[in-house]
């Protein structure tokens, strides 16, 4: 961020996120592409995704993607309740910061 703070938060269900596009560029002139295909957070494609760790009740995912509403790289978390079938979305725009931390710093 401009002011060298940076943000950790709960976001929304339906957050509007997008995958970084990691494939081959295409030659010639223009820009090349920055970001892939729109995030289904109700059916996460756990190939993009890090495992952080998966117990009896909980599936915890990291990824870093782009945030439509911010305009910046974020680190997200998603963290999975397999008792309820419900999930929680996290973001961190600091995007070195594991996502085991993140979770913490969003529950305390």
């Amino acid at each position: 961020m401009a002011a060298g703070m940076q943000v950790i938060t709960k976001m929304r269900s339906d957050a509007n996120l997008k995958y970084l596009y990691k494939g081959a560029q295409r030659t010639g002139k223009g820009r090349k592409r920055k970001h892939g295909q729109k995030v289904n957070l109700k059916d996460t494609d756990r190939k993009q995704w890090e495992t952080v760790y998966e117990n009896k009740k909980q599936l915890c995912l990291t990824a870093e993607l782009y945030c439509v509403a911010l305009k910046t790289n974020a680190r997200i978390v998603y963290l999975y309740h397999k008792k309820h079938q419900s999930y929680e979305v996290f973001l961190s725009t600091d995007i070195e910061l594991s996502g085991a931390k993140t979770v913490f710093h969003c529950k305390t």
